[in-house]
């Protein structure tokens, strides 16, 4: 399953730890273009991080991200 997990504090990565170990494609998406992804993992960072959400089968948004937003 392609995946995205918006927003990457303490309730992202603990999804990402989650999902990654099921197999799942994952791309994380911030607004910080400074977060550190764990390596080889696909971003999408900075102002435009919401763009073409449409793309994945799943999306993980963190509670910190107004649904609005997406």
């Amino acid at each position: 399953m392609n995946i995205a997990i918006v927003g990457f504090g303490a309730e992202g990565q603990a999804a990402y730890e989650y999902l990654s170990a099921l197999g799942h494609s994952i791309t994380i998406c911030d607004l910080s273009p400074d977060i550190e992804a764990p390596a080889g993992v696909a971003t999408q960072l900075g102002p435009d991080y919401v763009n073409d959400l449409n793309r994945f089968d799943m999306i993980v948004r963190s509670a910190g991200i107004a649904p609005h937003k997406i």
